[in-house]
């Protein structure tokens, strides 16, 4: 699967989207990413945090979606339950596993997610990337909070310096819409 590389510095000084570059679309290349509320209201609670899924109760894979605080303590720096992949590395859309999973990057362990439904639009892909792309920050923190201290939901201060990132690009594959989960 081809991935371009992007540079985090790029992203930061508001790099167009569209000019061959490989960047998620949206204001300053990150997919329209805003603050991680957004991802949390449009995409983990709607379409994660239902029943028999990323619940506090059910917690398939060991992972509940069902708030903004939750989802960002389960996924920032955790190693995912169903292989050695960190589920979210911040600023490293190369290296989060949470992309795999939802068919942006490599062919993932268990089941594609969400399972048994449609998959994720290109444009809540990109929301996801974005935050990825501008360190993972918590929601509040806006866009490019930085990591921070994760056991505080992002409350420690972000890094400034530049790395590398690539950003994968979209899945052709279809999965399979029945089954049991398997892996988160």
């Amino acid at each position: 699967m081809a991935a371009a590389l992007v540079s985090a510095a790029l992203l930061a000084a508001g790099g167009c989207a569209g000019e061959g570059t490989g960047e998620a679309a949206g204001p300053g290349g990150n997919g329209g990413f805003q603050d991680f509320q957004q991802i949390q209201d449009d995409i983990f609670t709607p379409r994660c945090a239902l029943a028999g899924c990323h619940t506090a109760v059910s917690r398939a894979g060991d992972l509940d979606l069902s708030t903004a605080a939750a989802s960002r303590l389960g996924l920032v720096q955790i190693v995912s339950s169903c292989n050695a992949k960190v589920r979210v590395e911040p600023s490293h859309t190369d290296q989060s596993y949470l992309l795999d999973k939802v068919g942006s990057g490599d062919e993932p362990c268990g089941s594609m997610m969400p399972l048994g439904a449609p998959e994720l639009s290109r444009e809540n892909i990109d929301l996801i990337i974005g935050w990825i792309a501008a360190g993972a920050p918590a929601a509040g923190q806006g866009n490019g909070g930085g990591a921070g201290n994760l056991n505080t939901a992002g409350t420690g201060a972000s890094s400034s310096t530049s790395t590398s990132t690539s950003i994968p690009s979209s899945s052709s594959s279809t999965s399979s819409t029945t089954g049991t989960a398997t892996g988160e």
